[in-house]
């Protein structure tokens, strides 16, 4: 191994990278940011008073627990991605019948290629004040306060985007959100504007995303093929590096 040989899975790693991220920074962003932009799909006959085509991209979740995860540290919480605007934002969201029935939203993101990071957003009501705990908890009594019939209207924000999001239920099998929630007939809106979606990614991001399977529109399979290979020549690296700390603090060679 005294040769240019171990030098070989770098100069690939290096080499593929830097093309990846020059190709995909010069594409125009239209092709990368969501691709199911102007997708309108929610319940007519709830949410026909709210203006879904001024967003960029909507979902709507419907809070019965069949869409998403348990949270491993409190079960009886259920996540489900909401991701529009190209966000990784995550929903939580109190099992029906449960006490203290309450949601948050989680922004996930990384710091510097592979430190996990996240946030959650605060809930601003229809008069602009923050209803949100500190930990970023909005409570079934909050919504019910903040609502219009049967509609209650928020803007969940953090330093990176804005969410507009709204409660609703049906009022012909409903009487309040509190009802909704329990009987699985509660829905959340989230809707997010032209200008706040993340439109840009830099070369950390492209290359966290392309490490961890997380490139957005891409097929997982074909995101594998792609970063397992890297992961093969990096850890063979560090293989070469060790070998060769301990022949350096030994005094022996790799």
């Amino acid at each position: 191994m005294g040769d240019i040989s171990e030098l070989r899975g770098l100069i690939v790693v290096m080499s593929f990278l830097g093309a990846f991220v020059l190709l995909i920074g010069a594409m125009p962003s239209d092709f990368y940011t969501a691709g199911d932009m102007r997708a309108i799909s929610t319940p007519e006959e709830i949410f026909e008073t709210i203006d879904v085509y001024s967003f960029a991209e909507t979902k709507t979740i419907w809070l019965n627990e069949s869409g998403g995860s348990e949270w491993w540290i409190d079960p009886t919480f259920c996540i489900e991605d909401v991701d529009i605007g190209n966000w990784d934002i995550d929903f939580y969201y109190k099992d029906a019948n449960e006490s203290g029935l309450s949601c948050r939203l989680i922004h996930i993101h990384y710091e510097w290629i592979i430190w996990p990071a996240d946030h959650h957003l605060k809930w601003f009501d229809k008069t602009g004040v923050d209803q949100s705990d500190s930990s970023g908890y909005l409570t079934v009594e909050d919504i019910q306060t903040n609502s219009v019939s049967n509609v209650s209207r928020w803007r969940a924000v953090c330093d990176h985007t804005t969410y507009y999001t709204s409660f609703a239920y049906n009022t012909t099998l409903y009487g309040n959100f509190t009802h909704a929630w329990n009987y699985h007939g509660l829905y959340a809106f989230f809707g997010v504007n032209f200008d706040r979606t993340n439109t840009s990614y830099n070369a950390f991001q492209l290359i966290s995303m392309l490490l961890f399977f997380q490139m957005p529109a891409m097929n997982p399979i074909l995101n594998a093929f792609m970063a397992i290979p890297i992961w093969i020549c990096i850890a063979y690296l560090i293989f070469i590096l060790l070998l060769r700390a301990i022949g350096a603090i030994f005094g022996g060679g790799a």
